[in-house]
């Protein structure tokens, strides 16, 4: 199940206790929910890239998808990436002792024809090697870190950092976040409820 964040109130019971009106509810509520997970997504993102040592946090925060409310969809949701981050996105380099760089732990190999992934330990990445695949639909193509399953040029593994989705799972981060998400709705949605009773005198 990909992990989410999904606000949810009882819009009648903390509208019944700040004295808002029917048509003052829905419009608290939606800006509320979408400030909420605005701020949220950028300390998901910041939280991960202490997983992710050495990818900018706009790559990682690219990953985390919003989907903001409406008065149709009445509920702010993120959903992290289930995508794998590629070894080469943390600016790695071949030289003769293998790839080396600012290696992220967690790394697994992954089959390019079966999808099956397997743990990759240091001692491998000392046989790893930088490679740009070339194609009709990429003819600039697109270079990735590489394993070879065995003495022969063929078959070859991706090097692949976890997805987002998984290091949440791994970390137990998302509670922490659903919990951040909750609280930062009640400061925000006094803030709209506010505003709002503001411009009754107005």
């Amino acid at each position: 199940m990909m992990p989410r964040i999904d606000i949810r109130h009882d819009m009648e019971r903390l509208s019944w206790q700040l004295g808002l009106l029917a048509n003052e509810q829905m419009p608290a509520a939606i800006r509320a929910m979408n400030r909420s997970l605005t701020t949220v997504r950028a300390e998901a993102a910041r939280t991960l890239s202490e997983h992710y040592a050495g990818l900018r946090v706009f790559a990682i925060r690219r990953r985390i998808r919003f989907f903001r409310a409406s008065r149709q969809k009445p509920n702010a949701v993120l959903r992290f990436g289930t995508q794998r981050f590629r070894l080469i996105n943390w600016n790695v380099r071949q030289t003769r002792t293998g790839v080396v760089g600012r290696i992220p732990p967690g790394l697994m190999r992954l089959d390019a024809f079966d999808g099956k992934s397997s743990p990759v330990s240091p001692a491998q990445l000392r046989h790893a090697f930088i490679r740009t695949s070339r194609s009709k639909f990429n003819p600039r193509g697109l270079a990735n870190v590489w394993l070879r399953q065995g003495k022969d040029r063929t078959p070859i593994d991706v090097v692949v950092s976890p997805s987002l989705s998984e290091t949440l799972a791994a970390q137990h981060i998302n509670a922490a976040l659903a919990r951040r998400a909750q609280e930062r709705f009640a400061v925000v949605f006094l803030q709209e409820a506010k505003f709002r009773l503001s411009k009754r005198g107005g």
